[in-house]
């Protein structure tokens, strides 16, 4: 192996992907966050910043003015909140708001600069991975405008649908309200 070769192909693929630059330096961060991530996740977990056209997922936790996202085993990414937008929904602006975004999953993309940050299923994910996946082989085998591939991926997305229907949690009696009473009650009628 050629570490010249392989640093080459990387800084390639980076440019290949869009990820740019980094937005600041890990050097630059307070050390209460180091200590933080390492409370939460390990001594081993190695901070870094975003880079530009990034793209993130995984849980946080929430230190003022800044979020930690563990992004894999020993990999901790640290956003600036001033940089990161949570207003994509309502229930992740209100959390911001009160400080209660420990623990979440998120899914953190950058378009240069400023994020947008989301909520992130990751039994969602993988199925929606998985399915797509498998339209993919079948668009390879059957073909796309053919109306055997039509077929199979309608039923496709059928079964795709029952799952995510599966994965959702039954909501609990006293979280409803007379306004869902009928929404609730076909929901339970579905619910094991």
């Amino acid at each position: 192996m050629n570490p010249k070769k392989d640093v080459s192909r990387l800084r390639e693929r980076r440019v290949r992907s869009g990820v740019g630059r980094r937005l600041h330096e890990a050097s630059q961060l307070p050390y209460t966050l180091r200590q933080d991530a390492q409370a939460h996740w390990g001594a081993g977990v190695e901070l870094a910043a975003p880079r530009e056209n990034g793209c993130y997922t995984g849980p946080v936790i929430s230190s003022g003015a800044y979020l930690v996202q563990r992004v894999d085993e020993k990999s901790v990414i640290v956003h600036r909140l001033a940089d990161v937008d949570v207003s994509a929904n309502d229930n992740l602006r209100r959390r911001a708001s009160e400080n209660r975004l420990s623990g979440v999953q998120m899914q953190i993309r950058y378009v240069g600069a400023s994020a947008e940050a989301r909520f992130h299923d990751p039994e969602r994910a993988a199925i929606e991975e998985i399915f797509g996946r498998i339209h993919q082989s079948a668009e390879e085998r059957f073909g796309r405008g053919t109306d055997s591939y039509g077929a199979f991926a309608r039923q496709l997305d059928e079964v795709k649908q029952a799952l995510i229907e599966k994965l959702r949690p039954c909501p609990s009696p006293s979280s409803a309200t007379r306004a869902t009473t009928a929404r609730y009650s076909r929901w339970v009628a579905r619910c094991p």
